[in-house]
């Protein structure tokens, strides 16, 4: 008779122990669903504001300059924290992406001043 109680107990044990373990793997999940998601706002916000962006381009609006810098603001902190995000992980695909944005980094700025279009002032 003393068994029964003992194999109860020892299948309540084992049962929270796998409650435990599932209920941490379910709590790792949320909060890297919640960053994607974070992050995943924080593009679309960025892609409507260049839509807006554009509106107002074409009608020669004043404030064209300012939401264009704050536009590269916002793309330069999404890929900063993905990098940053990265450099945790071993990930293959991510240190293709560092590559990436590191020859674009690197590389726009001279494209810029060797392959500038001349403008009509001659200069």
């Amino acid at each position: 008779m003393n068994a029964i109680p003992l194999i109860l107990t020892a299948v309540v044990t084992i049962s929270t122990i796998i409650y435990t373990f599932y209920s941490i793997q379910l709590w790792r999940a949320t909060r890297v669903a919640a960053e994607i998601s974070r992050q995943a706002a924080f593009s679309n916000l960025w892609a409507e504001l260049n839509r807006y962006l554009e509106i107002l381009r074409q009608q020669n609006a004043p404030e064209v300059d300012f939401l264009q810098k704050l536009s590269n603001l916002l793309l330069e902190f999404m890929i900063a924290s993905l990098i940053t995000h990265s450099l945790n992980k071993n990930d293959r695909y991510m240190e293709e992406f560092r590559h990436k944005v590191a020859a674009l980094v690197f590389v726009e700025p001279l494209l810029e001043r060797f392959c500038r279009q001349p403008d009509s002032r001659g200069s």
